[in-house]
């Protein structure tokens, strides 16, 4: 691509700059979004999550990526900089809106399917299948369980009095006690944020005899 040295003396017009700055004005707007979002969740990842909520997260991620190389190139003059802008920018956005978009469609999802009259609410044993410590900013206690593809934080006297001090352990006859909310064929485990659980949820599984090894 020949480049005119004057071209980047050119003093480009608002319009320009706005789609030059599309991919940021994008972002910043799927950021705060996935942040009212996340801060509003009161449920962890619903089980069975259905495909259709991935389809449509990656259809906007590459929808809005296309769009933004689109815009971008619209500039004119083209210089590399709006080359390099649309085609890495493009890709970034699209990366960051698809991750976004999973969890935006993932809780419009939930707001759909969760608030109708033929909503179920019980208490439920699930039993866990792996526990362990992670240090990030903190000490965080968490566990997974068998029927949710759902990481869970719970009390750090729970775990200790649980699983003691070890790192991490697959253990056998504990469960959470939860509550889960059905509806349909959707179930979800309603938890603090999403993910933390209060403390007493991690019991031995009522199968098990409560002086039985772990």
């Amino acid at each position: 691509m020949n480049q005119d040295p004057r071209q980047s003396k050119v003093k480009r017009s608002l319009a320009d700059q706005l789609r030059i700055a599309f991919p940021a004005l994008i972002l910043g707007t799927f950021s705060i979004a996935a942040l009212v979002t996340i801060l509003a969740s009161d449920a962890e990842i619903i089980a069975p999550e259905p495909k259709a909520i991935a389809i449509w997260a990656e259809v906007i991620g590459a929808t809005l990526g296309v769009l933004s190389c689109a815009i971008v190139m619209g500039v004119k003059p083209r210089t590399w900089q709006t080359l390099a802008i649309a085609s890495c920018g493009s890709i970034v956005l699209a990366v960051v809106c698809w991750m976004v978009s999973w969890t935006i469609v993932s809780k419009l999802y939930k707001k759909t399917v969760f608030n109708t009259g033929n909503l179920e609410v019980r208490g439920k044993y699930i039993p866990i299948l792996v526990a362990e410590t992670k240090h990030y900013r903190g000490t965080h206690y968490n566990i997974w369980l068998e029927s949710y593809s759902a990481l869970l934080e719970v009390d750090e006297s729970d775990y200790v009095a649980a699983f003691g001090r070890t790192e991490r352990t697959r253990p056998i006859g504990f469960c959470v006690h939860v509550t889960v909310q059905t509806s349909g064929s959707a179930s979800r485990v309603m938890a603090k944020h999403g993910m933390s659980l209060p403390a007493g949820s991690v019991e031995r599984c009522p199968s098990i005899p409560k002086n039985s090894s772990v």
